[in-house]
C-alpha cells in the first residue's frame, strides 16, 4: 500500500515520514505511537468498549 503524501515529521531530525512507519528512515529513531498503523484502531476499539461498558 503506497500513500500519496507524508504527514509526520521526525522529532529528532525533522525528516518527513509516512504514516505507519515505526522508525525514521533517516536517523533510525523510533516514531511516536500515534504514527503506528495499529494505534488508531486500538484507540477506537477501547472507546467503543468503554461506551458499551457504560451503557
Amino acid at each position: 500500500m503506497r500513500l500519496p503524501f507524508r504527514i509526520f515529521r521526525c522529532g529528532a531530525c525533522n525528516y518527513d515520514m509516512r504514516y505507519g512507519t515505526s522508525t525514521c528512515r533517516y536517523c533510525f529513531k523510533e516514531t511516536p505511537l500515534r504514527n503506528r498503523l495499529w494505534m488508531p484502531p486500538l484507540v477506537a476499539a477501547m472507546a467503543i468498549g468503554l461506551v458499551m461498558a457504560v451503557a
